[in-house]
């Protein structure tokens, strides 16, 4: 895929945005964004030798090297390398009337460098990421979990209630061995609690992106 040319953001950064695909060399540096996401949402990391660390470099450059089911954006800074990121995968849903390809996609791992926010270099990767979706990856909804920080870009692209959340359902999660009557299995410990986000849950189709060019 030939990157978005570079796209000055007015009013936000006078300096044109340059976004590129990440590829597997950038695991490192994507798992260092996301090690920040964790610890600025309330989620102790584990520190730079955490066992997950080094799963999460090895789910990255292999999931980046699957061109159709998975896709990571950054922008490049030359003091701090990558400053930003997002990321997103594709999975197969059963086809329904609304999607009818039943690929669905969910976005993860938007994180920034704090000493690059408030230049648009978020919106421009998640832009890249959901052009990616909607003319290579065949998805016709996405999906994410929201941070009340990103809320005011992610519904100026486009997201909101699905349709069919209407009332809206509770989202519910658990741990593996907190399922009644089914015993824990060896080695797989208790999730402990994640924060419910005010999440927006659905992309309301790929096509409607506004303001984004094919």
């Amino acid at each position: 895929m030939t990157p978005p040319a570079p796209v000055p953001l007015p009013g936000i950064s006078p300096v044109p945005i340059s976004v590129r695909r990440a590829g597997p060399g950038d695991a490192r540096a994507l798992t260092g964004l996301r090690a920040l996401m964790f610890r600025e949402t309330g989620t102790e990391d584990g520190g730079p030798d955490a066992p997950w660390r080094a799963a999460a470099e090895q789910w990255f450059a292999v999931r980046l090297g699957e061109p159709r089911d998975a896709a990571a954006f950054v922008v490049d800074d030359p003091e701090l390398g990558v400053a930003c990121c997002a990321v997103g995968i594709c999975d197969p849903h059963v086809p329904g009337p609304v999607n009818p390809s039943g690929r669905h996609g969910h976005v993860f791992n938007i994180s920034t460098d704090p000493r690059r926010r408030r230049l648009g270099y978020a919106r421009a990767c998640l832009e890249a990421l959901l052009v990616w979706y909607r003319d290579e990856a065949g998805v016709g909804v996405v999906n994410l979990h929201a941070t009340p920080a990103g809320l005011r870009v992610y519904r100026s692209l486009g997201f909101g209630a699905p349709p069919y959340d209407a009332p809206p359902t509770p989202a519910l999660h658990t741990g593996i061995p907190a399922f009644p009557g089914i015993p824990a299995f060896p080695g797989i410990p208790a999730f402990p609690g994640i924060p419910a986000f005010p999440g927006i849950p659905a992309f309301p189709g790929i096509p409607a992106l506004p303001g984004l060019s094919g």
